[in-house]
């Protein structure tokens, strides 16, 4: 191939190429850029930038100057850096740099640049959710352990409080036990939330009115210098949700927001339509508030649980890690915009309901109530404690109990003794089998035995995967032994 020819290969290869390409002479001036640059930066035409510094391409103005001192000194290199486009708008860069000198000793500074805005974006998402799903597990797992405790407490101070003979300084303590793990099993509540393994109570729902409702609720927290501009949709198709706590989501969002525009007041506006993301269509709620904004050190940490900007003793740091994970249980996303002094935009994306039909459930009418005394039970419980207190309360009802330490255990009890049993109460989570496990092999024998689940750690993605477990009811722990007699009288 001839020089010539060999030069306009080049050439051309530059001129259309997907990447940036520019040439800044040694005193900083720009000689060329490619067409790929110049749409990259927000420019026409070459004649734009030829002869100009390159300083105001980037936020950082000081960047061409230490881009140009590395490649003295190095001869190349790769720079990251926000650049600024010819608008004003940033974005994020990768260049990668090289040090040029011709036959006359002249030295130039070549760049490739990639706009790396949507990649970084999609990265910092992944790595946000890896995060997140880590401190689901980590929260999940300490709920778990802190349930089983709280539930020998419940249990324990329930049968102090039904003796007889108590003091009345001894019921006034039982008492002060009883609020006090009631509030601690309040809060691992909140914390399954933010793991996202809290059961739902899916219903078909429409959204436009379910807003409505907590719009009205909300108004009252708000005070006369702040208002809700909701305009509802005249017609929008259904969306699967637990009701109860999408609207947790929108009063959460509504208190942040009233605590960031408590200065100087403001609107808060409320917007719902439709969205097809990568073939799927989806509820879009997008949430704006004009409060005090968020520094954007924070943006990538206010998800966390018990992570707040507020003042000590304001805020407990759950609302926000809620939020993220009913919407991750529902398995929709959420992403923030926020500027400090421009407000803050929650946008959220709730997949539509694909059919129409209401969920047919159980009636939620009380059994007829009839005596327990003499029944078989067979209860598999990983936690001795746990156990004991079952055990006395079983008891009191005059059952007869089988005991069993993990789901193995269960299935060898249910094979020796399956007529007799009439009701299987089985922890999810167990070493060697769990619960769910145990119970389908049980069903396989008895496809129609009574059986409930029991469990400080309940997995939502779990519940919809398995029909078992979609179709067996769930004793959350801590339960009173009320809320157990009551389970046993519903599933027997």
């Amino acid at each position: 191939m001839k020089l010539e020819d060999e030069l306009r290969l080049k050439s051309d290869a530059i001129e259309t190429m997907m990447s940036g390409f520019d040439i800044v002479d040694e005193n900083g001036k720009f000689v060329y850029a490619n067409p790929a640059y110049l749409k990259m930066w927000g420019y026409s035409s070459l004649e734009e930038i030829v002869g100009t510094s390159p300083d105001h391409h980037c936020v950082d103005p000081e960047v061409p100057l230490r881009i140009m001192q590395v490649l003295q000194k190095e001869g190349y290199g790769d720079f990251d850096f926000l650049a600024r486009r010819k608008d004003g708008s940033t974005f994020e860069v990768h260049m990668a740099a090289r040090l040029f000198q011709d036959s006359d000793g002249k030295r130039y500074f070549t760049g490739v640049s990639t706009d790396m805005t949507e990649r970084n974006q999609l990265l910092r998402q992944y790595r946000q959710s890896q995060k997140m799903e880590a401190i689901g597990r980590l929260v999940g797992g300490v709920v778990h352990d802190f349930n089983n405790i709280l539930q020998v407490i419940f249990s324990s101070a329930q049968l102090i409080m039904e003796q007889t003979d108590n003091s009345a300084k001894t019921c006034e303590e039982t008492e002060r036990i009883l609020t006090a793990a009631e509030r601690a099993a309040s809060l691992t509540r909140q914390l399954l939330l933010t793991s996202r393994r809290q059961p739902l109570q899916e219903e078909y729902l429409d959204l436009p009115q379910a807003i409505s409702d907590v719009v009205k609720m909300t108004e009252r927290l708000l005070g006369d210098h702040i208002t809700i501009d909701w305009r509802p949709p005249g017609s929008f198709p259904q969306v699967l949700l637990d009701r109860a706590l999408f609207e947790q989501i929108l009063v959460n969002l509504v208190v942040n927001a009233r605590d960031a525009m408590s200065e100087n007041g403001g609107i808060i506006t409320i917007t719902l339509e439709n969205s097809v993301i990568s073939g799927s269509e989806f509820a879009c709620l997008t949430f704006q508030d004009q409060g005090c904004g968020i520094e954007p050190g924070n943006l990538e940490s206010i998800f966390e649980p018990f992570f707040t900007t507020k003042a000590e003793g304001k805020g407990s740091g759950l609302g926000l890690s809620t939020v993220y994970g009913i919407v991750e249980s529902h398995g929709g996303k959420i992403r923030v915009k926020s500027r400090p002094g421009h407000g803050t935009t929650f946008v959220i994306e709730l997949p539509l309901a694909t059919g129409t039909s209401p969920i047919k459930r159980e009636s939620q009418e009380p059994l007829e109530l009839r005596s327990l005394a003499g029944k078989t039970v067979l209860v598999a419980e990983d936690n001795e404690q746990v156990r004991q207190t079952i055990r006395l309360i079983l008891k009191k009802a005059k059952c007869r109990t089988l005991f069993a330490k993990n789901g193995k255990e269960a299935l060898e009890l249910f094979e020796k003794h399956g007529r007799e049993i009439d009701l299987a109460i089985l922890d999810m989570l167990m070493p060697e089998m769990n619960g769910t496990e145990a119970l389908a092999e049980m069903r396989k024998q008895n496809p129609h035995l009574p059986a409930f689940f029991s469990s400080g750690y309940n997995d939502s993605r779990l519940e919809r995967e398995s029909e078992l477990v979609r179709n067996t009811p769930i004793l959350p722990k801590p339960y009173t032994a009320n809320d157990l007699f009551s389970m046993m009288r519903k599933v027997i």
